[in-house]
């Protein structure tokens, strides 16, 4: 994929979750590189250590309003998009302070974020485990894919970690295609409340490309896929 096109749709999927206020920080690693330890500590099979990582240094592009986030890169042609949902129940500063007897009133949330910034965070750090929470990962790699036809494809969707879950996708998704693929699969209420006020319009298929013929062959394409 052309990196020019991938970094506009990384652009656009960052309109589309303001639009549906849910984007908390956009942290962009496009002329940045991630941490040194990044790819060390992502081969993980640790959930929760994986995520506070990510925390810890920073190492995500698109952090939503429930602490769940995103990478998305791409090197050489190749992309590598990942989710990983907050591996806790999410509480938003409202329902917080609520909690603890505040109004949250608009005009002081900024004073009472910095009062109460340690309380709320051990509060969020004290939830219990979100059993379901979701993590998605889709790799373009060549290298995996060669010699590996129908075994490793060029492109393909990790779902979880621990598992040797690869499923073939038949195009280059985008990261737009990508963003929208987990709201509507993660974030159910957000995605019927946006179909029915028409934030979210249909379609995003055609922002994806074909893959190269040689890297998804006829054989590969009898199998089922995403596409």
């Amino acid at each position: 994929m052309n990196e020019g096109v991938f970094w506009s749709s990384y652009t656009e999927s960052v309109k589309f979750l303001k639009d549906l206020d849910i984007l908390k920080e956009n942290n962009t690693h496009k002329r940045v590189s991630y941490s040194p330890g990044c790819a060390e500590y992502s081969r993980g099979t640790d959930y929760k250590e994986l995520y506070q990582n990510l925390v810890d240094n920073r190492d995500y592009d698109l952090l939503l309003k429930d602490d769940s986030m995103f990478q998305m890169s791409i090197s050489g042609g190749e992309s590598r998009m990942m989710f990983i949902q907050n591996p806790l129940y999410y509480i938003s500063f409202d329902i917080f302070l609520d909690s603890i007897g505040f109004e949250p009133r608009p005009e002081m949330m900024e004073q009472l974020r910095s009062l109460f910034y340690e309380d709320y965070r051990q509060a969020l750090e004290g939830m219990k485990l979100n059993s379901g929470a979701t993590y998605f990962r889709y790799d373009v790699d060549a290298r995996g894919r060669k010699e590996k036809e129908n075994i490793h494809s060029y492109t393909h969707l990790h779902v979880g970690l621990n598992n040797k879950i690869r499923i073939p996708v038949g195009l280059y998704l985008t990261p737009l295609a990508f963003t929208k693929f987990v709201v509507r699969h993660v974030y159910y209420d957000i995605w019927a409340t946006g179909i029915g006020n028409g934030r979210i319009t249909a379609g995003h298929k055609e922002t994806c490309g074909p893959l190269p013929k040689e890297l998804w062959t006829e054989s590969e394409r009898h199998f089922l896929h995403l596409a």
